[in-house]
């Protein structure tokens, strides 16, 4: 019986550099999704900022911060929301090919939970 050589679960240097190489590109495309949404939305909306992540099923993750709590459902009853949706989806498929499903909430309420520290939020 033949004998099966192990292959090594250590990543190589060109593992690394081309992991890097897709998340500068994520990134950069990610970042034109986002400011395109904020400049439709700049004068209409009180976004604080919008946050893109991959997510596990191929589409992203995206989180629209408002700037107060009562802004999250001012912006639910008047459609805003549903508006500032249908553009992350319509952008992401358009640039990066894949959906996005998109949270609200506020900087207000990062502030009152995480003390401000989004990256403790997002986790």
């Amino acid at each position: 019986m033949p004998e099966l050589k192990k292959q090594s679960q250590v990543p190589s240097q060109e593992d690394f550099a081309r992991a890097k190489s897709k998340s500068r590109q994520f990134d950069e495309i990610a970042g034109r999704v986002r400011e395109a949404v904020l400049d439709e939305f700049r004068e209409r909306a009180p976004i604080s900022s919008v946050w893109l992540f991959p997510g596990q099923d191929g589409d992203l993750n995206g989180y629209v911060f408002y700037f107060a709590t009562s802004d999250v459902a001012d912006s639910l009853e008047s459609g805003l929301s549903d508006e500032i949706e249908k553009a992350l989806v319509r952008k992401s498929k358009e640039l990066i090919g894949s959906g996005c499903s998109v949270i609200f909430d506020s900087h207000e309420s990062v502030v009152r939970k995480c003390n401000g520290n989004y990256f403790q939020y997002l986790r």
